[in-house]
């Protein structure tokens, strides 16, 4: 049982500091976006619960909040990509691709801050390795976002509005 005052609880403070970042994210304001996101992240780093993860409900809580930092992650990295920071997500990207090699949101980004830094030919090998993975690992073709953001390179556009929309 935990006996604690919400505000105190790491878990409270992170889900509403993430949705701040979210709302602010969804009207443009990606500054604003980007320091509640950080500061949402720096409340938990490794794995929720560690080995206490036992039983459905706790299972089911640290799954979820797993995935919301992840879902933190990708909107962090696609604020760095608004606000012109491509070359200094690069790094990170690969990181995350490394980690969640089956999260084509990450792969996505990774392509597009790629190219943005006029690294063209990596962005398209970023895409080749994410096909050749998926294909071999799960059997799929990238999803239709990415093989359009494909095309868009190969078309060699300039607009990061037509980036971020692929």
């Amino acid at each position: 049982m935990l006996d604690a005052d919400p505000v105190e609880i790491d878990a409270n403070n992170f889900r509403q500091l993430a949705e701040h970042g979210r709302g602010q994210f969804r009207v443009g304001q990606y500054e604003s976006a980007d320091e509640f996101l950080e500061a949402a992240l720096r409340l938990g780093r490794g794995s929720v619960f560690g080995d206490l993860q036992q039983g459905p409900v706790v299972h089911a809580y640290a799954t979820w909040l797993g995935e919301s930092r992840l879902e933190c992650m990708e909107l962090l990295s696609e604020c760095s990509l608004h606000l012109g920071r491509h070359r200094e997500v690069v790094g990170s990207l690969f990181s995350l691709i490394a980690e969640h090699p089956l999260r084509e949101a990450f792969y996505r980004l990774l392509m597009i801050a790629l190219y943005r830094s006029d690294r063209q030919a990596d962005a398209l090998e970023v895409y080749r390795a994410a096909r050749a993975r998926l294909s071999s690992e799960i059997g799929l073709e990238p999803c239709r976002s990415l093989q359009d953001l494909h095309n868009t390179i190969l078309a060699g556009s300039t607009s990061l509005d037509e980036l971020m929309a692929a």
